[in-house]
């Protein structure tokens, strides 16, 4: 399976609300993964955390709308807006940039 098609799979199983986010990103994510945002780096163990954390905001399962995907061998870069109503009812949207590797 091509990147493009496997990082929308990934998502949908790791933020829906049902699934085990611990064992569904394990299941895709390498022990020595190393999440860089805005100058912060999380080892597997912390974006795991962040992930659950994320998810316990949330009332349901979160939405992904894909802007572009682009992938070159072993590369995809992308940028998509992830949008979700919080347990407060408020609507929570962020717009994500992923390379991977």
């Amino acid at each position: 399976m091509r990147y493009k098609e496997l990082l929308p799979e990934i998502w949908q199983k790791v933020y829906d609300e049902k699934s085990d986010t611990e064992r569904e990103i394990r299941r895709y994510f390498h022990r020595d993964f190393l999440q860089c945002i805005d100058g912060q780096k999380k080892n597997l163990d912390a974006f795991i955390s962040h992930i659950v954390k994320q998810k316990s905001l949330v009332r349901g399962s979160y939405q992904f709308r894909y802007h572009f995907m682009v992938e070159e061998d072993n590369l995809l870069a992308c940028a998509y807006w992830v949008k979700g109503v919080g347990i407060n009812d408020e609507c929570i949207v962020s717009l994500r940039q992923v390379c991977v590797n």
